[in-house]
């Protein structure tokens, strides 16, 4: 979409409260200070809406050879009861009263606030039932329509909405989505600069601790063995993956043989896969009888990085 076609947005945006910081979306509306975007990102959303457009275009001209009457970036004041803002829809197909936003995630996946954002204009749109999430791979093409369950999200949706409303109307700023700036939600926020102005880490007496200080300090000489490991492993894998591509045209499926050295099978078949994340992510829930085969494991994640100085 050339820059002349492209939507006017104003106020605070649909878009950046659904990612789930109504104190990000204060920010926008009100005009506060924002780093400008670094070359790097210009370029991934430059990608971005360059594969989306494409997949947008192709999926129109589906639906208008349906017998469709799709419309593109269709405006849906919000709230509804009493506009702050206006959001823009990728797409809106009237005859099933479907919200389709279109995004270009690796792999293809699900992103949570675009699950979100689908679902923002659906409960907006005075005729949309439904709402959907097409996610492009931009390296592969690959892409996976998602449907997303407006319902599921209506009590988080009026929650942020009320918290940016209320903070509009007092002129202070709703609280911070993040603990701290390392977040990586923080990492790609134009504001994070400005939100943590003047904040300090809390003090922690173990952070004094030597034991401490020194087992940290292990912790990260391994976590810098495990990333480059990893590397190596991406490399080996990906040298692997290209003699496969080679021999494969010239070697037989299904069929033992001894070649050279090693003894050689290839077997072939389509693998199925069910994302329970994704499934959450687009407001559904598993039945009770399903239930049982869900598997659970406790997870955490640790962050760890070097400070300058």
């Amino acid at each position: 979409m050339s820059t002349a076609t492209r939507p006017i947005l104003t106020g605070p945006r649909a878009s950046t409260l659904s990612r789930g910081c109504p104190r990000q979306a204060y920010y926008e509306a009100t005009d506060a200070p924002r780093r400008p975007h670094t070359a790097q990102e210009e370029r991934w959303f430059r990608r971005g809406h360059a594969v989306s457009n494409a997949i947008r275009d192709e999926l129109v001209a589906e639906l208008r050879a349906d017998g469709h009457a799709p419309r593109r970036e269709v405006e849906i004041p919000w709230p509804a009861k009493d506009p702050i803002g206006v959001g823009h829809a990728d797409l809106v197909i009237p005859r099933d009263h479907r919200i389709v936003e279109i995004t270009s995630t690796a792999g293809a996946d699900l992103d949570a606030h675009k699950a979100r954002q689908a679902a923002f204009y659906a409960l907006e749109h005075p005729r949309a039932e439904e709402a959907m999430v097409i996610s492009v791979d931009p390296s592969t093409f690959e892409d996976r329509a998602y449907p997303i369950n407006p319902a599921a999200y209506e009590a988080e949706i009026r929650d942020l909405q009320q918290q940016l409303i209320s903070g509009l109307r007092t002129g202070e700023a709703p609280a911070r989505a993040c603990e701290t700036p390392l977040e990586a939600q923080c990492y790609f926020c134009p504001f994070a600069e400005h939100c943590f102005d003047g904040w300090e880490w809390p003090v922690r007496d173990v952070s004094m601790d030597p034991e401490v200080i020194d087992l940290v300090d292990l912790l990260g000489y391994h976590d810098q063995e495990v990333s480059e490991a990893r590397s190596q492993l991406r490399r080996a894998e990906a040298e692997r993956d290209a003699v496969r591509d080679r021999l494969r045209p010239r070697l037989p499926v299904s069929e033992e043989m001894v070649i050279g050295e090693y003894r050689y099978k290839r077997s072939s078949w389509e693998q199925e896969s069910f994302s329970l994340a994704d499934c959450r992510k687009a407001g559904f829930t598993l039945p009770e009888d399903l239930q049982p085969f869900v598997s659970r494991s406790p997870r955490e994640r640790w962050t760890l990085r070097r400070v300058a100085g």
